[in-house]
């Protein structure tokens, strides 16, 4: 995954999904995993790349967070 992709990703999400503050995310990697951190609660997301099977015409990668552990 690109810096550039993850930047992109980090703009989208605004605010915090579970206390809703925006004061931002610190931006961490565990292994091969990236993930951004809550600063206000903690919460931590891990950030995937989401491929569409069976379209050829469409290769574009939509990214998603998931709410980690």
């Amino acid at each position: 995954m690109r810096f550039q992709e993850i930047e992109t990703a980090l703009k989208r999400l605004g605010t915090c999904p579970k206390c809703n503050s925006g004061e931002g995310f610190w931006l961490g990697s565990k292994g091969d995993h990236i993930y951004v951190q809550c600063k206000c609660c903690g919460a931590s997301l891990e950030l995937f790349e989401v491929y569409t099977l069976g379209e050829e015409r469409e290769k574009a990668k939509r990214l998603r967070f998931f709410k980690g552990g």
